[in-house]
Parts: C-alpha cells; structure tokens; sequence
C-alpha cells in the first residue's frame, strides 16, 4: 500500500467494510469511509483474512472488527487467547469429517477414556503404558520385535489349545527347577542330546 490508513475522527459507526491486509491483530479496512485502520476485537474468533466482508466498529482513537460476516474462501482460523477454557454443563461435541490436533503437549485426564472405530494406528518413538490392571482382548494378536525382554516379578502363566516355539539358532530354558509333564507322550529328538 502506497499511502498509510487514515485514523476515525467521527461519531460512533457500526459498517460493514472488507479486509485490505491482515497482520496480527492489526488490520487494514476499506468501506464506505475509505481506508480505516482497526484491530480484532476480542470477541471476533474467526480470524479475518484479505478479502472478507465484516462488521467494523468505527469511533474515535477506537476501531475494531466486530466479527467476520462473509469469508473470502473456505478456510478459517480461530484465535483464541493464551490461556483458554471451553466449558460445558453437560456435554461438549466435535464433528468433522477429518480432524487434525496439533499440540507440543497434550494431556487427556478422564474418568473414563474409550477410543471407538475401525483402525487405530499409533506412531511414536516411544511408548510408556502403567496400569494396576490391564487386559488385552483380540481375535488375532500379531507382534514384531527387534527385540524383547520381559519380566514378571511373581508367576506368569499361559493357557492355550496349541503352543509352538520356534528359534532359528538357539532357545535356552533355565530354571532351578523345572517340571515337564505330559499324560501321553513326549518326544526329544535332534542330532546331540544331553542330558546332566
């Protein structure tokens, strides 16, 4: 813009004006006044962009954007203070086709957590998961792993129709006691078999 945005001297004036440039909070308005500087009143939460029709209110030493009353295109933004609460007394919806959260953290703190669909997909560089009590329930469980150490501190047991264990070098099983019991048969076999 070649020449400043001059100030309002006049009375009070609520007009629609459109968006000539946007920075920060600070806009440039064109209307039926011609070029007005103004600001983003608090209360506008839909960010103005370039090309919007909105409602300016114009006084002297005070001009603010009410609100935006037409967009220039299909994308918005809402700018909300540093600190912000969204309060409901009941219950608090969020719809949308697609929806993207963005946060350098972000904590959830709930009674109760319940996660419902049809795929979950988690990508992390590192999980960390306490509970006093935790039960997994699948049809098929599948898990890859460069690695795996597990330990359990008091017993662990495992119930299953079928078990098969299968290494490509070596599975060692060490215990100070070890019990290996079968009501029919048991069959050792492999080219060198120690036993003591």
């Amino acid at each position: 813009m070649s020449h400043p945005a001059p100030d309002y001297c006049g009375e009070p004036l609520l007009r629609t004006a459109w968006v000539q440039s946007v920075c920060g909070d600070e806009l440039v308005v064109a209307g039926p006044l011609g070029l007005v500087r103004a600001r983003r009143a608090a209360g506008c939460l839909l960010g103005p962009e370039r090309g919007d029709k909105v409602l300016v209110y114009l006084a002297p030493e005070d001009c603010h954007v009410l609100s935006v009353l037409e967009k220039h295109s299909d994308q918005g933004t809402l700018l909300l203070p540093e600190h912000t609460e969204v309060a409901a007394a009941q219950t608090l919806s969020l719809k949308a086709d697609n929806m993207h959260v963005s946060s350098r953290t972000c904590t959830v703190t709930a009674a109760l957590v319940q996660l419902t669909g049809t795929l979950l997909r988690q990508t992390f560089a590192s999980v960390q998961t306490r509970a006093g009590r935790l039960v997994h329930q699948a049809g098929r469980h599948f898990a890859f792993f460069d690695r795996l150490f597990t330990r359990v501190r008091d017993v662990q047991e495992t119930e299953a129709g079928r078990v098969r264990l299968r290494a490509e070098e070596s599975l060692r099983v060490r215990a100070r006691n070890t019990d290996v019991r079968s009501e029919e048969s048991v069959l050792v076999d492999g080219r060198t078999i120690k036993i003591g």
